[in-house]
């Protein structure tokens, strides 16, 4: 996909993700530039929490030996001196915050990119109550970033799957915009098919953000998602409606003797790819998504609509 996305006119970027294998993540980069014309740009990104956590020597010896375009922090954005570090590899950074004071700290950091990430994004982000809605976060962060003499580039993200939205965040001033749930609607995507045939099944108020599918994950993971990050927009499915709202007897339930069971029931879910008690990841613009296509398509039909849209407005402001 992220092959796909690069020479689609995107930037497709490979998720290191906790960075647990440097042999991994080589084998993918290895697949990304066996795939692609030489010189297509590729981006790296990386959970701060954990990579840089465990051992930041290794993400940047990593940056310095797959020489990628771009790279991304997220959970948190900024961790010591990372954002400094990997611009002096002469990388591209992006940092991916949920709110402006974040926003703010990754700019006098001397991030290149802010990704404006809102409640509507799918997969890990802020506590909703901690959150804010994907256009009023990104129009702030937009001001703010202009009043900085660097003025990084500022993208949004949460909610986006079609022209419509990219034209809209384009009117906030907004310098493109994150695709998340929409590509993991393709082909080239990894991931269980189970999955993938429920993003197309869902709407949009099948979407909830919620805690416990990490509070019983985290039993079982080599890194615990962390607060404030521990939260996370998934498809509502029979163990999301079990659980909603009821997380202190959730808390209670695995510390009282039902823990391994339902951990156990989660893990063989995200190993099968059973989307009624597994972790389907979604933002609330999963409701638009209709078919599993190939990346290609689906990023120029976005660019086409985006044009149109923008023309459909001018047309109106000419009528007007």
């Amino acid at each position: 996909m992220a092959s796909a996305t690069s020479t689609s006119g995107g930037l497709g970027f490979i998720a290191a993700g906790h960075f647990e294998s440097e042999s991994r993540l080589r084998d993918e980069v290895s697949i990304f530039k066996s795939s692609t014309p030489k010189g297509t740009p590729l981006g790296l990104g990386f959970l701060s929490f954990s990579s840089l956590e465990s051992d930041p020597v290794r993400v940047m010896d990593a940056i310095t030996e797959h020489s990628p375009s771009a790279v991304q922090f997220f959970a948190p954005s900024v961790m010591g001196s990372n954002i400094e570090q990997a611009k002096s590899l002469g990388v591209t950074v992006f940092a991916q915050v949920g709110n402006v004071g974040d926003a703010r700290e990754a700019i006098e950091a001397g991030v290149d990119v802010i990704i404006a990430q809102g409640r509507e994004a799918g997969g890990h982000g802020l506590r909703p109550e901690l959150g804010t809605s994907t256009l009023p976060l990104a129009s702030r962060i937009v001001t703010l970033a202009s009043s900085y003499p660097s003025r990084p580039l500022v993208l949004a993200a949460g909610g986006i799957v079609d022209g419509r939205g990219l034209a809209s965040v384009l009117a906030l001033g907004c310098d493109g915009a994150v695709l998340g749930t929409r590509l993991w609607a393709s082909k080239e995507a990894l991931g269980h098919e189970g999955y993938k045939r429920r993003l197309v099944e869902a709407g949009t108020d099948d979407v909830e953000r919620i805690r416990g599918f990490d509070m019983v994950a985290n039993g079982y993971r080599e890194f615990e998602w962390p607060y404030p990050y521990d939260s996370s927009g998934v498809v509502k499915n029979r163990f999301a409606e079990e659980w909603e709202g009821r997380e202190d007897e959730l808390e209670v339930a695995l510390r009282e003797g039902e823990g391994e069971g339902l951990r156990e029931k989660l893990r063989r879910a995200e190993e099968t790819g059973d989307a009624e008690w597994g972790c389907v990841y979604a933002g609330e613009g999963v409701g638009e998504i209709k078919e599993i296509e190939e990346t290609e398509a689906i990023l120029k039909r976005i660019e086409r609509q985006t044009v149109e849209e923008i023309m459909r407005l001018g047309v109106l402001i000419n009528a007007s």
